[in-house]
């Protein structure tokens, strides 16, 4: 089965929905668009009720986008989430990582994650398939 239908049936998510995500134009997307987008693959992953968790890099060593259950405050819910490398005063590396979910990102930090969503929902399918080989 192709990786495009795998992923939609993973994620419920219409044909032209994955190439949007897969290419979402920085100039024209308004971030209006960009948060719905978000919102909804969101809602969608949520609905499967995975219980686990999925990370894959992004074009910054330092950032990986994921899909994880996150406390903002008030209550903890799973999300696409952007996860960070934490450094100290002189900028070495701490081992700590900060997360914070993908909508509070900045304007290009949620286009990039958006992008790479196709391979999360492909590392997500990976877990899944490890976690229940009969899938």
């Amino acid at each position: 089965m192709p990786t495009d239908q795998l992923l939609r049936q993973l994620v419920k998510i219409p044909a032209n929905g994955l190439n949007q995500l897969a290419g979402i134009p920085t100039s024209s997307s308004n971030d209006t668009d960009i948060n719905n987008m978000i919102i909804m693959v969101n809602e969608e992953l949520v609905s499967l009720n995975l219980g686990f968790e999925g990370w894959v890099e992004s074009r910054n060593p330092e950032i990986l986008f994921g899909f994880a259950k996150l406390d903002t405050g008030d209550t903890a819910a799973w999300q696409l989430a952007v996860r960070e490398e934490e450094y100290d005063k002189a900028y070495e590396p701490t081992g700590a990582f900060s997360y914070m979910p993908l909508l509070w990102a900045s304007r290009d930090v949620r286009i990039e994650g958006l992008g790479r969503v196709p391979v999360l929902l492909t590392c997500l399918q990976h877990h899944a398939k490890k976690r229940n080989p009969e899938m």
